[in-house]
């Protein structure tokens, strides 16, 4: 089960609360990001998912979520009406693409000079088939940006590739090799 970085201190209640309701064999619940990692056949790097009502901005090195951040800026802020992924062509108005541009190039800017070296940046997200959103916040970044070969699906591909490194033991149960 992925979640938002931010929610991490629920993390051990929902664990408790899905191996209490579903019983199964194990339970993992990772910061969702990490699926945009795997997708992208990566194992560090930051992942900047632009979703709807938040940005999660989170650094893994070697598949472990080192630090992170939840921003409240996302697509919601572009649209009055809140469908992005429905809004005409994903188009939005310009001045706002920038506003929302510019919060997000901060956080990351002020994110990385906590860091000891430079890591490669992964987009994901609804926010990255914005017309326009992409350009803009590379623009204002000094790093390149890698886009998610698909932005929507890139948590849950990496996710899905994540259940399928779990292999059954000699013993019949179930191994997970943890981020």
């Amino acid at each position: 089960m992925g979640l938002p970085y931010g929610a991490a201190q629920q993390k051990q209640y929902l664990e408790k609360l899905v191996e209490r309701s579903l019983k199964p064999r194990q339970a993992l619940v990772i910061p969702q990001s990490i699926g945009t990692l795997l997708s992208e056949d990566a194992r560090t790097g930051i992942i900047l998912s632009i979703g709807q009502g938040t940005t999660e901005l989170v650094l893994f090195e070697d598949l472990k979520p080192v630090t992170g951040v939840s921003i409240p800026q996302a697509c919601d802020y572009l649209y009055d009406d809140l469908a992005y992924l429905e809004h005409e062509k994903n188009t939005a108005d310009k001045k706002r693409i920038d506003a929302l541009t510019t919060i997000l190039a901060n956080k990351l800017a002020v994110f990385q000079t906590k860091l000891n070296k430079e890591y490669d940046i992964y987009v994901s997200g609804g926010g990255a088939l914005v017309e326009g959103l992409c350009e803009s916040l590379q623009i204002k970044v000094q790093n390149s940006l890698r886009i998610a070969k698909d932005p929507v699906y890139s948590n849950a591909a990496g996710l899905y590739k994540l259940g399928s490194m779990i292999s059954p033991s000699t013993e019949g149960q179930q191994e997970i090799s943890r981020p």
